[in-house]
């Protein structure tokens, strides 16, 4: 892309990039639809809650980090925290939205 052999078209994220600044997401071209990769940590069921705010608290500061938020910049990744809650819910969302895609794709 930056050598000029490749041109982006369109961001399936939520927002542009800041590296990419002027590439327009999907969305910004009329189509409502919105796709990315997240990547989080899971426990298995019956972890204590303390077990889990631990990780919590490490994963959160490790993402605050500059350094590791300077190399997700550079590696063109929009870091987005989402805390356990709010995580699971995402989980589950993309585990039925999927499902019903793939239930769809047999059809």
């Amino acid at each position: 892309m930056k050598a000029g052999k490749l041109r982006i078209i369109a961001l399936f994220s939520e927002k542009r990039f800041g590296i990419f600044p002027d590439v327009q997401t999907v969305k910004e071209q009329g189509v409502n639809f919105v796709m990315g990769q997240w990547r989080g940590l899971v426990s298995s069921q019956g972890t204590s809650p303390e077990a889990i705010n631990k990780l919590h608290d490490a994963f959160k500061k490790g993402m605050e980090d500059p350094v590791f938020q300077k190399n997700a910049r550079d590696m063109s990744i929009n870091l987005h925290y989402l805390g356990p809650e709010a995580f699971g819910k995402l989980m589950a969302s993309d585990h039925e939205l999927f499902g019903k895609l793939i239930q769809e794709m047999k059809k």
